[in-house]
């Protein structure tokens, strides 16, 4: 959506984190619009598929690491069958 490559961001990655970093904890990151592409499926249908920025999977990635251990080991059940990541 944004027009960044992987090889574009991590070449000034250190730059990037640390602006990232700042608007978090500034509270002014806003998540950005996801890319939308649509794949073909075999009974001739399509599906939907949303593709979010770098900087955004990086956001969720973190936010999933802190908060998955604590809903696998608080909250989720042995016996739970729930999807899990």
């Amino acid at each position: 959506m944004d027009g960044v490559t992987l090889d574009q961001y991590e070449a000034t990655l250190s730059e990037n984190i640390e602006d990232l970093l700042q608007r978090l904890r500034a509270k002014e990151y806003r998540p950005t619009s996801v890319r939308r592409v649509y794949l073909p499926k075999k009974n001739g249908k399509i599906r939907p598929l949303g593709i979010p920025t770098i900087e955004d999977r990086r956001v969720q990635q973190a936010i999933m690491n802190v908060l998955y251990p604590k809903f696998e080991g608080e909250i989720y059940h042995n016996w739970s069958c729930g999807y899990r990541v």
